[in-house]
């Protein structure tokens, strides 16, 4: 008797989803490869790549670390932590350090502080409203900014800059050229196509109106279909764009790389600035 289809596709996604584990364990010895099936970071057809974006983030950190002269970060912020996919890597990387996993979603915070032994921070909007706790020597904030409308970006900076401990570094992610180059249709970005929704999930003319903002002004936001309520959305902010809103949140840049995660997102290190 054959099995139900459903059935097969779940058999399937949990050999890909072990094999995944199994990779992601031989790379990095150590690894906690728990995902629960509410983590939608995980593309159930594509496990691997959930494993392959969080070594990806922290090679990245890594480097703004190593570039901001850190050394060895004793507190650490993981905001939004999400179920860890980025976390579990730095964990493993600092074993040593003290743990803050921050999110909206009381669910992940509680399975990180359950799965992981970190201290749980459930967030609210807007994040400047929250005591985030601290002082920290690193904060991580993996596909935040890229959310964010205009209004959220200095406040948002200014309040992480304020949790920083002296000597600290705020390593963070946007969506620059390589995403502007993916929403525009250039095929010169065929690795993002097989992996990322078409169009980020938005309909095409609020695509096409987000593409004409960022040529237009180096920054642009566009609401999900159904979320026009929402303060979030997804928005593709160029270098010249964000180093104002650093310059304003009273920020310095360290190190900025193009597509630094992935190839995908840019990534930038910063320190809050010093004053004589």
């Amino acid at each position: 008797m054959a099995l139900p289809g459903r059935v097969v596709r779940k058999v399937r996604n949990m050999g890909r989803y072990r094999r995944a584990a199994r990779a992601a364990r031989a790379q990095t010895p150590g690894l906690n490869t728990r995902v629960v099936r509410r983590d939608d970071m995980m593309a159930r057809a594509q496990p691997d790549q959930y494993f392959v974006a969080g070594h990806a983030a922290l090679e990245a950190i890594e480097r703004g670390v190593t570039a901001a002269g850190v050394g060895a970060p004793k507190t650490i912020l993981d905001l939004p932590s999400g179920y860890g996919r980025v976390l579990r890597y730095l964990m493993v990387r600092w074993p040593d350090a003290d743990f803050t996993a921050c999110e909206l979603m009381p669910d992940g915070v509680e399975f990180c502080a359950s799965e992981f032994g970190v201290r749980p921070l459930v967030s609210r909007d807007p994040l400047w409203d929250v005591d985030l706790g601290g002082p920290y020597d690193l904060i991580w904030s993996g596909s935040l900014f890229t959310h964010f409308d205009v209004p959220y970006w200095t406040p948002t900076l200014a309040h992480l800059a304020g949790a920083l401990a002296p000597g600290g570094a705020l390593v963070f992610s946007t969506q620059g050229e390589p995403a502007l180059g993916f929403l525009s249709g250039s095929p010169d970005y065929p690795v993002l196509t097989r992996v990322l929704p078409p169009n980020y999930g938005l309909p095409r003319d609020r695509a096409d109106a987000l593409v004409k903002d960022v040529q237009e002004t180096g920054f642009g936001f566009a609401h999900y279909a159904g979320s026009e309520e929402s303060p979030y959305g997804t928005s593709i902010s160029l270098p010249d764009w964000v180093t104002e809103r650093l310059r304003e949140a009273g920020l310095d840049v360290v190190l900025h790389e193009t597509g630094g995660w992935g190839g995908h997102q840019d990534v930038w290190t910063t320190v809050a600035r010093t004053t004589d």
